[in-house]
């Protein structure tokens, strides 16, 4: 006689797993970087990092906010797209634009992208006329987008930059052909079905123009920062690039709002010790520029939006 072996106790255990795994991941990450802080920063002298800041040209300040523009300009246009695919004609390109604007500068800076994010486009995109199942199609699509700048930069790094080593250059060159065949295997028409979910697929042509917003948003944030730093931190932009990819990596690994804490601690680690508050006063320039500054206009956007939809329904009522 078989024995049988029930393994529903164990398939059960899972998602369990997984969510202690993450927290653990999570604790070990926001650890090494609190160490590597204190190690980093406890003899930074006061005196030196305000000299470092002031040191910083106001032209390279400009620069920053230019880019900062460009990148929000195309974290908008990932939902242009999205939309375009998911109801296409039925929210307007500056809607769907604004939506995903307000989501990413909120997200980016509170954390827990699946949340913040999410719940800005359920409110800008439900009161556009989207169903809960649609809403969550452009969300899936613009993450896809925003998952496709990640790879076309990294594989770009990786095969371009001269400090790249022969391994990587390998490992680049097959990330750029795992993103052409992305483009040859998709299809219009064609979707992505999770029990009750379908998930609508963009065109090859689409998913290209989507690797491409992606590669420029991306190149745009990190040029961001890059313009700021010390002119010895690294020797290119393409070397610079994995540094800050990996640094955003962990952060959000991290579940840290805005991965506050990890991603200084990443990029003071890759310093070598030199220049530290060079480094230190880029870092605090872009926090203000790349995330509180848009923050700030998208909560005051997003108030606004609140209370003019607050104010139609009463008078819709009255």
């Amino acid at each position: 006689m078989r024995a049988s072996v029930n393994l529903m106790p164990i398939l059960s255990a899972g998602p369990r797993v997984l969510r202690w795994a993450g927290f653990l991941v999570a604790l070990a990450i926001l650890s090494l970087a609190f160490f590597s802080l204190i190690h980093n920063l406890g003899s930074l002298d006061g005196d030196a990092l305000m000299r470092a800041l002031r040191n910083v040209l106001v032209q390279k300040v400009w620069l920053c906010g230019l880019l900062t523009g460009v990148s929000f300009l195309a974290l908008g246009g990932y939902d242009v797209i999205a939309v375009g695919i998911v109801a296409a004609r039925r929210v307007s390109p500056a809607r769907a634009w604004l939506a995903g604007a307000i989501a990413n500068a909120i997200s980016n800076t509170l954390g827990f992208h699946a949340l913040t994010a999410t719940a800005v486009r359920f409110r800008l995109l439900g009161r556009a006329g989207l169903s809960a199942s649609e809403v969550t199609s452009v969300v899936a699509l613009s993450w896809t987008a925003l998952g496709f700048g990640f790879v076309s930069m990294i594989s770009l790094a990786m095969t371009v930059s001269p400090d790249s080593r022969p391994e990587q250059r390998v490992i680049g060159v097959a990330l750029i052909g795992a993103l052409v065949l992305c483009t040859r295997l998709l299809g219009p028409g064609k979707r992505v079905s999770i029990k009750a979910f379908n998930l609508p697929l963009p065109s090859g042509r689409v998913a290209l123009a989507q690797m491409l917003l992606g590669a420029i948003e991306m190149a745009s944030a990190i040029g961001a920062l890059y313009i700021l730093m010390p002119e010895d931190f690294v020797s290119s932009f393409l070397s610079f690039s994995l540094v800050y990819i990996g640094a955003v990596l962990l952060g959000i690994a991290s579940h840290a709002p805005g991965g506050l804490g990890v991603f200084e601690a990443t990029m003071l680690s890759f310093g070598n010790g030199q220049g530290r508050a060079g480094i230190l006063a880029a870092l605090i320039i872009y926090r203000l520029i790349y995330n509180l500054c848009p923050f700030g206009l998208a909560a005051l956007t997003f108030a606004g939006e609140e209370i003019s939809a607050s104010v139609s329904s009463r008078v819709g009522n009255s």
